[in-house]
């Protein structure tokens, strides 16, 4: 091996000792982990008009340009009518001015957050944010980033106490649902506490809540009736996870759409969603209006493991009423044992290692689905339960 790679063989062998070395691997078992809330991804009949409407779609572009790959970013040759009337649709859906897609939720966290605010503005995210809104801060001009308390919004106001006079605009990041404790942001209580304040602005990442909340999946934002907020300055919606897809779209006003062209660089030097990737899009958001039985059904599966799972009192869960539940075990070792045994009695679940999580809050990730049963979280509580039933050292 050459210098370059001993040097980072050792530190994968630091990480190693540390039982924090990531592997790919080949997921079995019960699906208690993905993030296909509402089993779009394995639906067949998402499949079908998938198949159909990209067929369809062929036949307009082959006469314009390439169906295959998309050429180009979107400002050289990767834009087309199907992507422009795309967005149009998803603004539509969402009731807003305008909307931008964008390859992941990653890409347009990061897109957003690191080239919306300038180099006087200050910028105030939950402590819980996610790697890709920390990366934008990272890349980010603004001259202040300050994180506040888990949904404390005693915090927050502290903190905007402190730059009430300032000529500056401030920043608010915030998730509708929180991809690691499973609990939803006071975005209501936020909203209420900056509306008088025309340099604030709210930026949501709807990642957890997109398909899963509102009348047909509109996220936390539109269940809650904020859509139409002034403070709302934008909201990213991302389409690998409730969606049963891939990509991602941020809805908002034309301004910020043009902004977005103009100066997110992510977007800007990547090359465009493929054609199948927009059909795909186009088809989920078709299918997700019509998953009023499967969101119904997810909150009695949701019910039903909460119910069960606290009626052991040797467990600690996280409080939350959304897909995602978090059983307390502390320590990387402990949590990842314990995951070993769920895993081999044939759940599929996630062991969570600091420093993912905070020290000391390691945890077993669950992720509920509308297709999973009662039979399998019945199933699935009584193994946790024997786990720490007979590992009182967990």
């Amino acid at each position: 091996m050459s210098k370059i790679e001993d040097k980072m063989a050792a530190i994968l062998g630091v990480r190693e000792e540390k039982k924090l070395l990531r592997k790919l691997t080949i997921r079995r078992g019960i699906d208690f982990c993905s993030n296909d809330y509402l089993g779009l991804g394995r639906d067949p009949n998402l499949h079908a008009a998938v198949k159909e409407e990209e067929a369809r779609a062929e036949k307009i572009l082959s006469q314009t340009g390439s169906f295959l790959g998309s050429s180009g970013s979107r400002l050289l040759s990767g834009n087309n009518e199907y992507a422009m009337d795309l967005e149009r649709e998803i603004a539509d859906f969402y009731g807003t001015e305008d909307a931008l897609l964008f390859n992941s939720g990653y890409y347009a966290n990061m897109s957003i957050v690191s080239a919306l605010p300038q180099k006087e503005d200050i910028v105030i995210f939950d402590e819980l944010c996610h790697n890709s809104t920390r990366e934008g801060l990272r890349l980010g001009r603004q001259s202040k980033s300050i994180s506040f308390k888990h949904n404390d919004i005693g915090h927050v106001s502290d903190i905007l106490k402190k730059y009430e006079n300032t000529t500056s605009n401030i920043f608010i990041l915030v998730e509708s649902v929180y991809s690691m404790e499973g609990d939803i942001s006071p975005l209501r209580e936020l909203c209420d506490l900056v509306k008088s304040n025309k340099r604030v602005g709210i930026i949501v990442d709807e990642a957890h809540g997109t398909g899963v909340y509102g009348t047909h999946g509109e996220g936390v934002t539109h269940m809650l009736g904020l859509q139409s907020h002034p403070s709302i300055l934008c909201v990213t919606h991302t389409f690998g996870k409730g969606f049963g897809i891939h990509g991602a779209a941020v809805i908002g006003s034309k301004v910020l759409k043009s902004y977005l062209l103009n100066y997110a660089r992510p977007l800007i030097y990547s090359t465009s969603l493929s054609l199948h990737s927009l059909v795909s899009i186009k088809c989920a958001y078709k299918a997700v209006k019509e998953c009023d039985d499967r969101r119904v059904h997810l909150r009695k599966l949701i019910h039903a493991f909460r119910t069960k799972i606290s009626s052991y009192s040797n467990i600690d869960v996280l409080a939350s009423d959304s897909p995602i539940q978090a059983v307390l075990v502390p320590g990387n070792a402990s949590v990842m044992r314990a995951t070993n045994v769920l895993q081999s009695a044939g759940f599929d679940v996630l062991g969570i290692r600091s420093p993912t999580v905070p020290a000391g809050t390691e945890r077993i990730r669950v992720i509920i689905h509308s297709h999973n049963t009662f039979s399998q979280i019945e199933r699935l509580c009584e193994q946790i339960s024997r786990l720490f039933t007979y590992n009182p050292s967990l």
